[in-house]
């Protein structure tokens, strides 16, 4: 069966501020998170994600000195030599990229990013800032989507009023062509607001990562009502279970094989290019 992954992220320790290693090492499974260092190469970290039963990967870049510094040059350069498995997602900060918009439309056009990750409540902005309105113009103009984590955090120095999904309403309005992704669904007390905006935006869609599979119907209760809008991720390495693993819960799911299928890999492919 075809599984995508939307949410992976590299891990190099040098990458973390020290006192926010210890709090992935607290969060983290220790021999998950073991993988993950020992998987230092791209064919390595390819290989043993293809073991997990994995297709296709979003590799995430990740621009916040607080926490982590993956530099979206660093993720793209890592993709390359795998580049029929990862597709890298850029990064950018508006609190120290002196024009985002520039280094987005950089990223895309010279290193062959497909996507973007935002981290407000770790960058602390709130995503309808004004000063990212000329970063979504870009994207929109690109085509490519833009993901927000939407959701609690444990790293220090993280503010949950910058992602309330609710300031994702004014991007969908203003971006009718944006497609726009919620990172971990509201992730601990905004889930229903964060279905309800994706229900009522066409552009707008969940990521489940960071959510345990087997409670996606306790969270989600009437999620196959909107099936088309949600899409697997793992939040690998931040995850307490394998992948493989998380997978298997999903197939477990009381819902339709077919509903299975879009949440997998079908919804991944209608709004990120696999193929370019």
């Amino acid at each position: 069966m075809i599984i995508h992954d939307v949410h992976v992220h590299i891990v190099f320790k040098q990458s973390y501020d020290p006192v926010q290693w210890e709090v992935l090492q607290r969060i983290s499974n220790n021999k998950i998170l073991d993988i993950a260092l020992e998987s230092n190469t791209p064919k390595k970290f390819a290989d043993y994600l293809r073991n997990e039963g994995l297709s296709r990967v979003i590799l995430l870049s990740e621009h916040n000195p607080a926490v982590a510094l993956t530099p979206s040059e660093k993720v793209a350069e890592f993709c390359r030599s795998e580049k029929n498995f990862f597709i890298s997602f850029a990064s950018i900060n508006p609190n120290y990229d002196a024009i985002p918009e520039k280094k987005l439309e950089h990223y895309v056009t010279d290193l062959g990013m497909k996507g973007l990750k935002l981290l407000p409540s770790y960058d602390l902005y709130y995503p309808n800032d004004p000063r990212m309105y000329k970063v979504y113009q870009v994207a929109e103009r690109l085509r490519i989507p833009v993901m927000f984590h939407i959701g609690s955090s444990k790293f220090i120095g993280t503010r949950m009023k910058y992602c309330d999904p609710i300031y994702l309403d004014d991007i969908a309005q203003d971006f009718p062509n944006l497609t726009i992704i919620m990172c971990h669904g509201g992730r601990g007390f905004e889930y229903e607001k964060a279905f309800f905006l994706s229900k009522f935006h066409k552009n707008i869609y969940i990521d489940i990562s960071g959510l345990p599979p087997k409670q996606l119907l306790n969270i989600f209760p009437r999620m196959e009502s909107n099936i088309d809008k949600f899409m697997f991720g793992s939040d690998f390495p931040s995850t307490p279970k394998s992948i493989k693993e998380n997978i298997a819960d999903i197939l477990n799911l009381p819902i339709k094989d077919g509903s299975k299928e879009k949440l997998l890999y079908k919804n991944a492919e209608e709004v990120i290019d696999f193929a370019r």
